[in-house]
């Protein structure tokens, strides 16, 4: 079987969904995978992915190089997650950052806006806000259960305005 080696290219609207899929894996890394990886999971997502995206000739590596380059990362042979531990970050802070550079290459390579993350986000934080003002609205949860499901809301809240300020 011959191998192609010509590069394809997603339609603009499969990169406004995959922008869309990264958006939501950077909001709620723990849909993609289990904690019972080694390193950080929803990085091993991310790889996987991105290795099934070269299989069929699409890739991003010179996008993601320019960017990684930008954020001030050296190019190695290694992901730069360890230049990031290096420089005391947190595993969210490392997904977040490793997600936001995949985010801006896609972005680069199919000239496409921050509308698709926007979108999502926009969904999330309303999805959250939602769910915040109906908690109390819950006849079956206790008050106890009712405490830890506005403490999860909260930390999703927290972690949306904490990427829309950072990115």
């Amino acid at each position: 079987m011959e191998q192609n080696n010509k590069d394809v290219d997603l339609t603009e609207e499969q990169a406004k969904q995959f922008l869309s899929t990264l958006a939501h894996l950077q909001l709620r890394p723990q849909v993609y995978a289990s904690e019972e990886h080694f390193g950080i999971p929803a990085l091993d997502w991310i790889h996987g992915f991105t290795f099934g995206l070269r299989l069929v000739g699409i890739a991003f590596d010179d996008e993601i190089e320019q960017v990684r380059v930008e954020r001030g990362y050296e190019i190695s042979a290694f992901h730069p997650i360890r230049q990031m531990r290096e420089q005391g970050m947190s595993e969210d802070e490392c997904l977040e950052e490793t997600v936001q550079m995949l985010i801006e290459a896609v972005k680069r390579k199919y000239s496409l806006s921050n509308e698709p993350i926007e979108k999502v986000r926009k969904m999330f934080r309303d999805a959250v806000k939602q769910s915040i003002e109906n908690i109390d609205t819950q006849p079956n949860l206790s008050e106890g259960a009712k405490e830890n499901q506005l403490k999860r809301l909260k930390e999703r809240e927290d972690r949306i305005n904490r990427i829309d300020k950072k990115f």
